[in-house]
């Protein structure tokens, strides 16, 4: 796997779990999105995770630009690092599906579950905290309880 995708890749994981997974929008302004879109493609790995952090922490609201941008470009690096911030900004309306997967009768979808909300960062708790319902099954309820006690962060 290319070097920089690896980095792409440890960037976005640690990235997730710095921001929240579902920031509000705030006023966006076009044209400075469009120079954080041009910086992911630079030279410069600090400029890119700049930019990366940057257009990730202007939440959702951003989405519309980065898929623009993601079918435009030719740049492999750029298309990766939106994939990633994409599928990372989108966390809140798969968290369902990765809970349902969590009760699964094959174990390797419920590992993959468990991994996907890990991975997600602790922004994810709340989302898995609505999702807690009185019809989960046993060990999904305790997996999901699990999953929450080890990403809720504690108290000092």
């Amino acid at each position: 796997m290319p070097t920089r995708l690896v980095c792409a890749f440890v960037v976005a994981a640690v990235l997730t779990t710095l921001a929240p997974a579902v920031a509000p929008p705030g006023s966006l302004d076009a044209g400075h999105i469009r120079v954080l879109l041009r910086r992911l493609d630079s030279e410069s790995f600090r400029t890119r995770l700049r930019a990366d952090t940057e257009l990730r922490a202007m939440g959702k609201g951003v989405l519309p630009l980065l898929r623009a941008e993601h079918e435009r470009t030719d740049s492999l690096e750029v298309r990766d690092r939106l994939t990633v911030m994409i599928h990372d900004l989108t966390i809140d309306e798969r968290v369902g599906q990765l809970v349902k997967l969590l009760g699964d009768k094959d174990a390797l979808n419920r590992a993959r579950a468990d991994y996907a909300l890990r991975h997600a960062g602790a922004g994810v708790v709340p989302l898995l905290k609505k999702e807690m319902r009185p019809e989960l099954g046993g060990e999904q309820r305790k997996q999901m309880e699990k999953i929450i006690a080890e990403m809720t962060p504690r108290a000092r």
